[in-house]
């Protein structure tokens, strides 16, 4: 069912965006090159020769959560991704809080890859002999670049990111391969045996495994401007997150094959250094300035991610009704894109009191809190949807207690054992986040109840005759 908007305004642009379009939108919001280029080591740190291991693992729980967005995408064309699905499944009460956090995560990841972007190309910059660029200035730049993408055309922007990001990760690729290659055995007896890894280490491992795929679900954003978008949507969340994984776990393999698990748990930059050892410093170049396109590739799809949310908030009437405006012309949410880049410049302009890698762990450990509440909730949301429509598929409610279970390790992880400060304050921040939130639903509510009640008896009607069967999805 694709769910119209109201009339007498401009609408979304429908049928518009191809396959292609849609899966960039998820691969780009993953950044890819990000994890070989910084993550895997921090994963390594705890994990150590089991962090292939890890990551196939952390594979498949992102696909269980898949399987749940994928069954929602093929019923319904929205725009909001996991909070429209909640929404229409459970009602606005249920969904406030998801999409509240959903909005958060999208922004806050916007901010965090806009300056991990600034960071590796400052050290791009810094081998062309330009030392005095300032991170933060070069995340600003490319904030308002990204504005300025998405408010014109969500196809350019897309069919940019996922240019921008086959270039990238083809220069991981290519690194891999050649350090896989470059002498030795290729069977590494250490890493398949997982010697001297333990429970704790794969467990905290797991942590930063999950992080590295947050953004796969984005796909579902674009549902009301996706060509078929009951078959590209289910594609581009389900093909994303196996892509990605397997990109994460050879990657994986090869940086502690070629470089050893504890020292790459101590290197910040494993494919310069492994570029370094072959002898091929240029390509370690050119790689960090594949990290820094990649981020920004992010920042522009979770800059239309976040939009899509804040517009579909404002269709439901919970925030103020010009976020619901569509460009005319370009037939863009122009307001909430606009809106959403003035809110991630702020945020960037705002931790210019840290330093650049520490307000990237900063603002991507709020927008993870995000995600794995939206996560956890479309699994708890997709085992009711089919048990109570009787359609009671073994592979869903399976799927969906496996990927709560999965979900909760990251989510228990962050908060114990208790990180380092600020760490230690930061889920408490996103908690109060979600409060200020629901107070303000809150107050929506007491002002329209009546008006909400005609609506979603209306919307459940339509869901009703129009609704498909999830069972064909299993």
């Amino acid at each position: 069912m694709r769910l119209k908007e109201r009339d007498g305004q401009a609408e979304l642009r429908a049928n518009y965006l191809s396959l292609a379009d849609v899966v960039s939108q998820s691969i780009a919001n993953i950044a890819p090159t990000g994890t070989p280029c910084l993550t895997i080591p921090l994963v390594a740190a705890g994990a150590g020769n089991a962090t292939w291991f890890v990551y196939t693992i952390a594979t498949i729980g992102l696909a269980f959560i898949g399987l749940h967005v994928s069954m929602f995408a093929r019923q319904f064309s929205v725009s909001g991704s996991i909070y429209s699905y909640v929404r229409l499944a459970k009602g606005r009460s249920w969904a406030f809080p998801v999409g509240w956090g959903l909005y958060a995560a999208y922004l806050f990841t916007a901010v965090s890859t806009l300056i991990g972007s600034g960071i590796f190309f400052k050290e791009f910059f810094q081998v062309l002999g330009i030392s005095w660029l300032p991170i933060y200035l070069v995340a600003a730049v490319e904030g308002g670049v990204i504005w300025f993408l998405a408010y014109r055309d969500i196809k350019f922007s897309s069919k940019l990111a996922l240019f921008l990001e086959a270039v990238s990760v083809s220069m991981i690729v290519v690194m891999s391969v050649i350090a896989l290659f470059h002498g030795g055995s290729l069977v590494d007896r250490n890493q398949l045996s997982m010697k001297g890894s333990s429970v704790r280490g794969i467990a905290l491992g797991m942590v930063m495994a999950t992080f590295s795929f947050v953004g796969f679900e984005s796909a579902a954003t674009l549902g009301l401007e996706s060509k078929s978008p009951h078959r590209n949507v289910p594609i581009a969340v389900m093909g994303s997150t196996v892509f990605v994984g397997v990109l994460f776990a050879f990657a994986s393999y090869v940086e502690v094959r070629a470089l050893g698990a504890l020292p790459l748990a101590n290197q910040p930059a494993p494919m310069s250094a492994m570029a370094r050892m072959y002898h091929l410093p240029w390509l370690g170049v050119i790689t960090e300035f594949g990290a820094g396109i990649s981020f920004f590739s992010c920042a522009l799809a979770s800059l239309n991610a976040a939009s899509r949310v804040m517009f579909s908030l404002a269709r439901d009437q919970i925030i103020g009704e010009r976020c619901a405006w569509v460009h005319e012309r370009n037939r863009t949410p122009h307001i909430a894109i606009s809106i959403t880049a003035l809110l991630t410049l702020l945020v960037v302009i705002a931790m210019t009191w840290a330093q650049p890698m520490d307000a990237y762990g900063y603002t991507g450990t709020i927008a993870t809190y995000g995600f794995l509440l939206s996560y956890i909730a479309i699994a708890i949301v997709g085992i009711a949807y089919v048990w109570n429509r009787k359609v009671q598929s073994v592979a869903y409610i399976v799927s969906g207690i496996l990927g709560i279970v999965m979900m909760a390790i990251p989510a228990v992880g962050s908060v114990y054992p208790v990180p380092s400060f600020p760490y230690n304050l930061l889920p408490y921040v996103f908690m109060l986040y979600i409060v200020v939130g629901l107070a303000w639903y809150m107050r929506t509510v007491r002002k329209k109840k009546h008006v909400w009640a005609f609506t979603d008896k209306l919307e459940a009607a339509l869901e009703d005759i129009e609704g498909g069967d999830v069972s064909s999805g299993a």
